[in-house]
């Protein structure tokens, strides 16, 4: 991740409801280390970002930026990229809003083929 070319790109909007939701679901997935469960927190911190926030244009406007900043700074042109991207609008079309994890998980896993039935399994929950 190039941080500065990030950073540059979300400039402000990296500081509001949006950014935040999206910076929380960036540290959860960077905590849990959890191998091939990265589609499950794109999708979530979209979902957080839009529907948490308030479901604006603008917000959707700002989760859409940060997205695109975060995988233009990685690169942006890989399947892994466009799948991430695919995730991220799964989330901010509002797809996670389900009753169980295991419904999210099953409805991401349809759509990405992820191996990521479990994700409460992948967190480590005794932090």
């Amino acid at each position: 991740m190039n941080w500065t070319k990030f950073l540059w790109c979300a400039s402000w909007d990296i500081n509001t409801c949006p950014g935040e939701k999206l910076r929380a679901q960036y540290n959860a997935m960077t905590d849990a280390n959890c191998m091939n469960c990265d589609k499950f927190f794109h999708c979530q911190g979209n979902y957080d970002a839009v529907y948490l926030c308030g479901k604006t244009a603008n917000n959707i406007r700002i989760a859409k930026k940060i997205s695109d900043c975060r995988e233009a700074a990685q690169g942006g042109d890989s399947a892994d990229s466009q799948a991430d991207q695919r995730a991220n609008k799964f989330g901010r079309d509002g797809v996670t809003h389900k009753t169980t994890i295991e419904e999210i998980n099953d409805a991401i896993e349809r759509t990405f083929s992820v191996p990521c039935r479990h994700i409460d399994l992948c967190l480590d929950l005794s932090k």
